[in-house]
């Protein structure tokens, strides 16, 4: 985080692997609500770094970090409608058979 921050740019990529990093550090730590602003902001630069706004792993990967960060505050149907957004996006992206596509499909159950 402070080497990003010393770069002074705010839209480098490794701002999404920080806030993906705080946000699985904080469901480890069962802080949900750290988790949930954590996942939020990941998603918010997956989506503004997309090539491809309705197809992005990135975006899929992110959808499904904020759907377990959802699950663990308790809310069950926005995690479901994320991690069914999230298999949208990898399907579209990569296809039906790959490992990102398949979690989504199957999370949460």
């Amino acid at each position: 985080r402070d080497i990003v921050q010393r770069t002074g740019y705010a839209e480098d990529p490794t701002w999404r692997q920080i806030h993906d990093g705080e946000a699985r550090l904080a469901l480890l730590r069962g802080e949900a609500a750290a988790a949930r602003a954590s996942a939020a902001a990941a998603l918010a630069i997956a989506r503004r770094q997309a090539v491809a706004a309705d197809a992005s792993l990135h975006i899929a990967e992110a959808l499904l970090l904020q759907a377990q960060a959802l699950h663990a505050a308790g809310d069950i149907a926005a995690a479901r409608g994320d991690a069914a957004s999230a298999a949208r996006h990898a399907q579209l992206a990569a296809g039906a058979d790959h490992p990102i596509t398949r979690m989504a499909r199957a999370w949460p159950s």
